[in-house]
């Protein structure tokens, strides 16, 4: 009787034990599950905020370049002389405007 009382005792604990595992277990999955749907959601909130980060920049990128481009033409209308002659200041004046306007450009073509 001794053994089978052991036997009954171990087989309770082996059971209880198992009950253990299989909560624990079901217990991990549910966290899993709960960790997923947080990824999810994470991944859908990047997208769309990749998606408006691109739209700002198409917008702002054509909000700058149009004026500059602009002033770019102007400065090249001037340095032809189209409106009459240049002295030598006017003209450095001129290559200066559209040297930086050319490095604003090539800033913005590379955003």
């Amino acid at each position: 009787m001794l053994f089978s009382g052991i036997s009954l005792s171990l087989s309770l604990l082996l059971s209880a034990a198992l009950i253990w595992a299989c909560r624990s277990r079901a217990t991990l999955l549910q966290q899993l599950r709960s960790e997923k749907e947080q990824l999810a959601l994470a991944h859908r909130e990047l997208a769309t905020f990749g998606q408006q980060v691109e739209g700002f920049k198409a917008k702002y990128v054509h909000d700058l370049r149009s004026p500059l481009q602009a002033v770019m033409g102007y400065a090249d209308l001037l340095l032809a002389e189209t409106a009459g002659s240049l002295n030598p200041k006017q003209r450095k004046f001129l290559d200066n405007l559209r040297l930086a306007t050319t490095k604003i450009l090539d800033i913005i073509d590379q955003g």
